[in-house]
C-alpha cells in the first residue's frame, strides 16, 4: 500500500543537485574541465596559462572542452536572440548546425536557460538534469509499491551515480535525465489511461530525441520498450498499447525539425554504416574482475589521473559506481523484493548490462545486432546504474517490511562487499614496479603504474574508505543486535550513501573561472582582426583542437565531427599528401596539398614544424611554439571564373586535383551550364576581368557584388548543401555543386547582386510534422477527456 503524497521529495533532489555545484559557487566558476585539457595539451592556450590551472586531473572530459563547448559558445547568443542556427559556416567550410544532433539546439534546457550566456547554463541545465534523474526514479520506486525512505535510496544512488557523473556534461545526460520519467508516466497511463499522462511521455520521449545523443537514445528506446512490453497489462492490452504508439509517433512527429536534417546528414555522410560495418566486441570470463568497479571506482585511476588503464570499451571505466552499499540492498532487492515481474526485470536489465560493459562470452555476441551495435558497450553503464538504483530502492522496502532472507542477505553481501573493497585497495597498494597482479592482468607502463601507486597511497582516499567502512559496521551492528533501530537504519545510511557519492563524483569534472575559458591570446585577436574572409588550418590537435576555432570567431576548415559529407571527407583526405620529408623538422607543402588549401580558402597555417618558405609559404609570426604561415597563393573566398570543365559525381574530386586544372579560370561542374564555354580535360581557359565583393556575410545569409565582362561562374568557397537558395538581381538562381564540394552561380555580363540563404525542407517539412503532431496530441487528450477509454482503467 502507497503511503500518502509528500511533497519533501523534489527539494531534497533539488537541494543535493545545487549541493554537488557548491564549491563550484563558491569559488565562481563553471563546471568546464578546461584546467584538464587544453591548458596542458594545446600549444596555443598552455603558452599563455595561469600557473595554477596548468595541470591534468581527468584527460578523458576533452569532448566536454574541445568539441561542446565550442558549439554552445555559437549557439547561445543566437539562441538569446530568439533564432535558432540551422547552418555552421566556422568548421568543414560550413555545415549544417542542427543536423549535426549532439549541439542539441532545440533541447528545452538549453533554449530555457541560454539567457545564462555559454558559460553558466552549464551549471543550470547540470542541476535541473539531476533533479530530475532523482526525483523521477523516486517516483517510480514510489510506484511500484515503496515508501519514500526506499525510494530515497533509489533516487539519491541513481542522482549521483558514477554514470551521471561521468558523463554530466555531455549530451548522453541530456537523454539520461527523461528515462525515469518516462517509465513513470507509461506505467501511470497503462494504470489510468489520462491526458497529462499522455503529454508527459510524449513530452519525455521528445525531449530525450531532442538530446543530442542517438546512441543513447537507442538504448532510451531499449529500456523503455522492454519495460512496456513487461509491464503491459494482459487485460486489453492492444489499447493500451495503441496508446503508447502514440505517444511515440506523436514524439518522433514534434522533433521531426532536427530528426529529419540529422538523418539526410547521417545518410550523406555513411557514418551509420561505417559504425554497423567496424563494431566487433570479443567476450572474456577474464572481464568479470571489472564487475569489482561496482565496489571501487578508483580500480584503475580513474577519475583523480588522466591516464587510461581498464576494461577494453570503457575509456569511463568508474561509471558503473553506484556507492559501496547500494549493491547489498540491489542483491535484497533481487532476493526477497516485490513484485516479483518487476524485480526480475530489472535484475535481467542489470546483469546484461553489466555483461555488454565488460563484454562476457556468449553475450558479446549480441553487439552483432544493428540496434546493439549502434549503442556500444559503455552506453550500458547507464541501463545497469537505472537498474541497480531500482533494485536497491525494492531492496530497502524489503528489509523494512521485514520479508523473509531479507536481512541475512543484506548482512552477507555487505560483509562480501566490504571485503572485495578492501581487497582491491590492498591488492592494488601493493604493486610495484616490475611486478603485476591479477587486477592489473599485465604490466602497465612505468607511468601508469606510479600514477595509481600514488593514487593508492594517499592519505584522504585511505580516510574516506575507511570512513565508509567504519559506518557500515555501525550500521550492520544496528540492523543486527538494536532490532527497534532496524528500521532507522536506511534513513542513518543515506547520509553515507551521500558523502561516498559526492566524494567519488567531485573530483571527476573539473571546473573553471569564466575568464579563463579560452581567452582570446594576441595571436587569436591578431587573426580575427586580419581584413578579409579567410580560414585557418592546423597541423595537428595539440596545437588547436579543430572545433576551439568557434570560440574565436574563425572560419576551420576542418571540424571535429562525426557526421561529415562523405565528398567533403575525401575531398580533405588530399590535404594528408603534405609532405614526404621528416616532420620534424621541416615541412615541404605538395603540390595536392597545396590545391586543397588554395582552394579551400586556407590563408593562414598553423603548425610547430617549421615549414618551407620556398613556395607561397611565408612565415607570418610565432606564438611559443606555433608558427604561423601565410599562403600568399590561396583564392579568396568568391570569386569568378569564364569557363566550366563537365565530370560527374564520381570523378569531379579528381578533376579539381589534375595538375593541368586552373581554379583561377576554369571550374569544375557535374551539369551542363548554359552560356558558359565547356573546355576539353587540358584545354585552357581565356582570362576574364571580374571583381567580386562579399558585401554581407552571416550563418545563413551572404550577399555577393560581381562585375563581369562576360558571362561566368560565381565561385563562393562554402560547402555546398541542400537548403541553399540563392537569387541574382532578386531573382531566382540555380545553384551548381562546383569544384566537387563548394557552390557555383551562373551569371550574364554585367553587375550583379548574389544573395544566399539558407532554410533546408527538412525544416520547413519538419515544423509540418511537428504540427501534425500537436493536432494528434490534442485529439488523444480529448478522446481521454472524454472517459472515452474509462474501461481500460485497473480495478
Amino acid at each position: 500500500m502507497l503511503q500518502r503524497r509528500t511533497f519533501w521529495p523534489p527539494l531534497l533532489y533539488l537541494a543535493t543537485a545545487v549541493l554537488f555545484f557548491l564549491p563550484t559557487f563558491w569559488q565562481q566558476r563553471v563546471p568546464l574541465p578546461l584546467e584538464n585539457t587544453y591548458y596542458v595539451s594545446d600549444s596555443i592556450w598552455s603558452h599563455h596559462a595561469p600557473v595554477p590551472l596548468a595541470h591534468q586531473t581527468n584527460g578523458l572530459l576533452g569532448d566536454i572542452t574541445g568539441y561542446y563547448y565550442p558549439y554552445m559558445a555559437v549557439a547561445v547568443p543566437q539562441l538569446q536572440q530568439g533564432h535558432i542556427p540551422l547552418w555552421n559556416p566556422q568548421i568543414f567550410s560550413g555545415m549544417p548546425f542542427m543536423a549535426t544532433l549532439q549541439p542539441a539546439v532545440l533541447y528545452p534546457l538549453n533554449i530555457l536557460f541560454s539567457p545564462l550566456g555559454p558559460q553558466w547554463i552549464w551549471v543550470a541545465t547540470a542541476i535541473v538534469r539531476l533533479w530530475l534523474m532523482g526525483w523521477g526514479l523516486h517516483l517510480l520506486v514510489r510506484r511500484l509499491g515503496a515508501r519514500d525512505t526506499a525510494a530515497a535510496w533509489s533516487g539519491l544512488s541513481y542522482q549521483l551515480c558514477g554514470s551521471s557523473i561521468a558523463w554530466l556534461n555531455f549530451p548522453i545526460h541530456n537523454v539520461l535525465a527523461w528515462l525515469p520519467f518516462a517509465l513513470y508516466a507509461t506505467d501511470r497511463l497503462l494504470a489510468q489511461p489520462r491526458s497529462r499522462w499522455f503529454m508527459l511521455l510524449v513530452a519525455c520521449l521528445a525531449i530525450q530525441f531532442l538530446g543530442g545523443h542517438p546512441e543513447t537514445s537507442a538504448l532510451f528506446v531499449i529500456v523503455w520498450g522492454s519495460w512496456t512490453l513487461v509491464h503491459l497489462p494482459w487485460r486489453r492490452p492492444v489499447e493500451r498499447l495503441a496508446l503508447l504508439v502514440l505517444a511515440g509517433v506523436a514524439a518522433i512527429g514534434l522533433t521531426l525539425p532536427q530528426l529529419l536534417p540529422a538523418m539526410a546528414l547521417i545518410r550523406d555522410s555513411g557514418t551509420l554504416v561505417h559504425r554497423l560495418q567496424s563494431a566487433s566486441y570479443l567476450g572474456a570470463w577474464s572481464n568479470l574482475k571489472h564487475f569489482l568497479l561496482v565496489l571501487n571506482p578508483y580500480l584503475y585511476g580513474t577519475p583523480l589521473n588522466n591516464r587510461y588503464w581498464g576494461p577494453a570499451n570503457s575509456y569511463l571505466e568508474s561509471a558503473v559506481y553506484m556507492g559501496t552499499l547500494t549493491v547489498p540492498f540491489a542483491v535484497v532487492g533481487v532476493i526477497a523484493a516485490r513484485p516479483r515481474r518487476t524485480v526480475m526485470y530489472w535484475a535481467t536489465v542489470a546483469f546484461l548490462s553489466l555483461g555488454w560493459c565488460f563484454p562476457l562470452p556468449g553475450l558479446a555476441a549480441l553487439y552483432r545486432l544493428p540496434l546493439f551495435q549502434v549503442g556500444v558497450g559503455i552506453r550500458f553503464t547507464l541501463s545497469w546504474s537505472l537498474a541497480a538504483a531500482v533494485l536497491a530502492g525494492l531492496g530497502v522496502e524489503a528489509l523494512l517490511s521485514q520479508r523473509p532472507w531479507s536481512r541475512g542477505v543484506f548482512v552477507g553481501t555487505a560483509m562480501a562487499c566490504v571485503v572485495g573493497l578492501v581487497g582491491s585497495v590492498l591488492t592494488l597498494r601493493s604493486v610495484s614496479v616490475g611486478t603485476s597482479s591479477w587486477l592489473l592482468n599485465r604490466q602497465p607502463r612505468l607511468e601508469t603504474l606510479l600514477e595509481i601507486a600514488a593514487l593508492y597511497k594517499r592519505s584522504d582516499l585511505q580516510f574516506v574508505m575507511l570512513l565508509v567502512m567504519a559506518l557500515v559496521g555501525v550500521g550492520l551492528a544496528w540492523l543486527v543486535v538494536v532490532q527497534p533501530l532496524r528500521r532507522w537504519v536506511p534513513v542513518l545510511l543515506l547520509p553515507v550513501l551521500y558523502l561516498d557519492l559526492t566524494a567519488y563524483g567531485m573530483p571527476f569534472n573539473g571546473s573553471v573561472a569564466p575568464a579563463a575559458i579560452y581567452p582570446p591570446t594576441p595571436l587569436m585577436t591578431q587573426l580575427h582582426t586580419t581584413p578579409g574572409f579567410f580560414r585557418i588550418d592546423t597541423l595537428s590537435v595539440r596545437i588547436m583542437e579543430n572545433n576551439v576555432s568557434m570560440t574565436q570567431g574563425l572560419d576551420n576548415v576542418l571540424g571535429y565531427e562525426d557526421v561529415v559529407g562523405l565528398r567533403y571527407a575525401r575531398f580533405v583526405n588530399r590535404r594528408r599528401k603534405i609532405s614526404g620529408l621528416n616532420h620534424n623538422t621541416l615541412l615541404a607543402i605538395q603540390p595536392p596539398a597545396q590545391r586543397f588549401f588554395n582552394l579551400a580558402n586556407v590563408q593562414f597555417l598553423l603548425s610547430t614544424v617549421p615549414i618551407s618558405t620556398t613556395g607561397p609559404w611565408s612565415l607570418w609570426q610565432h606564438d611559443g611554439r606555433v608558427g604561423v604561415y601565410r599562403n600568399s597563393a590561396v583564392l579568396p573566398r568568391a570569386f569568378a571564373v569564364g569557363a566550366v570543365y563537365l565530370t560527374t559525381p564520381d570523378t569531379a574530386i579528381d578533376a579539381v586535383y589534375a595538375p593541368s586544372f586552373d581554379p583561377r579560370r576554369a571550374a569544375v561542374v557535374e551539369e551542363r551550364i548554359p552560356n558558359l564555354p565547356t573546355l576539353a580535360t587540358g584545354q585552357s581557359a581565356a582570362p576574364l576581368s571580374a571583381r567580386t565583393i562579399i558585401t554581407s556575410y552571416a550563418a545563413e545569409d551572404v550577399v555577393l557584388t560581381v562585375d563581369v565582362d562576360r558571362p561566368a561562374l560565381v565561385v563562393l568557397s562554402d560547402s555546398y548543401a541542400d537548403g541553399w537558395q540563392v537569387t541574382v538581381d532578386q531573382q531566382p538562381a540555380r545553384l551548381y555543386r562546383t569544384n566537387a564540394v563548394y557552390r557555383g552561380v551562373p551569371v550574364s555580363a554585367g553587375h550583379h547582386v548574389i544573395s544566399y540563404r539558407y532554410l533546408p525542407r527538412d525544416v520547413q517539412w519538419g515544423a509540418l510534422g511537428t504540427g501534425l503532431a500537436l493536432l494528434m496530441c490534442a485529439g488523444v487528450c480529448w478522446w481521454l477527456r472524454t472517459d472515452k477509454l474509462g474501461s481500460l482503467e485497473r480495478d
